[in-house]
């Protein structure tokens, strides 16, 4: 060994330079882990996204047909008669139906002939 203080000073430069590049290599490696991280929490957050969107547009599809079933009820028109009542009541009270509906249009516009 050489008691040359130059000498000396060139290895510790060398070692030096050599651990500075392992830490440049180190933080390289951990940006390229915490992009790639990233992009795969991206692309996993958008393929969710995608799959909760059909789930909800399919079962609003599915509702959407129900809601569109109108039961068919027939109806029996006849003309008002006069004509004399069968039994005449005569109370005090209020009268309510056992039955109550209501008739309206689902478009409500004027009629045109």
């Amino acid at each position: 060994m050489s008691d040359d203080p130059n000498k000396l000073r060139n290895e510790t430069v060398d070692v030096d330079h050599v651990t500075v590049e392992k830490q440049q290599v180190r933080r390289a490696r951990i940006v390229r882990q915490r992009n790639v991280v990233l992009v795969v929490a991206a692309v996993a957050l958008v393929a969710l996204t995608l799959i909760i969107l059909m789930i909800w547009r399919w079962r609003g599809s599915a509702t959407g047909a129900e809601t569109e079933v109108t039961p068919t009820v027939s109806v029996k028109v006849v003309k008002a008669e006069k004509g004399a009542i069968a039994a005449q009541v005569s109370a005090v009270g209020t009268i309510w139906p056992r039955e109550r509906a209501d008739v309206a249009a689902k478009i409500s516009a004027q009629i045109k002939r």
